[in-house]
């Protein structure tokens, strides 16, 4: 046993964000975009997404920016449209790495109404709006105007066999 040795949140979740890009196939990608947008009224103006258990928000980046042969989701949203993207990690450890990553996206802080509640926005042809909820999903209640058109998240459990998940 190292003594010396200290877990990090931050470093394994940095090495775990590599493999789910990666594993996420670029098809059901593509569908999945594909029946969103055909769901998606041509009316509404904005797109809402949920993450549970953002961690340091590799989803969100996925959404930006693609990877690894996905489009971004947002290649598929016309000019004028808004998105909102509700990340919900529990992991209080996280918020500083999270803030760090939605800066280098592009994002400036704007105020929040909630203390365990951090917003940021982007413009652009495609205004988005990031909120970093640093609750547990499942005891929250989102309320009527929050309601998503996707919900998304990356689970430790994709680091596992299948089979040893059920055995």
């Amino acid at each position: 046993r190292d003594d010396a040795y200290r877990f990090s949140d931050i470093d394994y979740l940095k090495s775990k964000n590599v493999v789910d890009m990666k594993a996420i196939n670029a098809d059901v990608w593509a569908e999945m975009l594909e029946k969103l947008f055909q769901y998606i009224d041509v009316d509404e103006k904005i797109v809402r997404i949920v993450d549970v258990g953002a961690g340091l928000l590799s989803m969100l980046e996925l959404v930006l920016n693609g990877a690894h042969g996905k489009e971004p989701l947002i290649a598929n949203m016309k000019h004028g449209m808004k998105l909102e993207y509700i990340a919900y990690e529990s992991n209080l450890n996280l918020i500083d790495a999270c803030q760090d990553r939605l800066r280098a996206l592009g994002f400036e802080e704007v105020n929040s109404e909630q203390e365990d509640e951090y917003v940021f926005r982007r413009d652009g042809h495609i205004s988005v709006t990031a909120i970093v909820r640093m609750r547990d999903f499942a005891n929250d209640r989102l309320g009527s105007k929050e309601y998503p058109h996707l919900i998304v998240g990356c689970c430790f459990a994709d680091l596992f066999e299948p089979d040893a998940l059920v055995s």
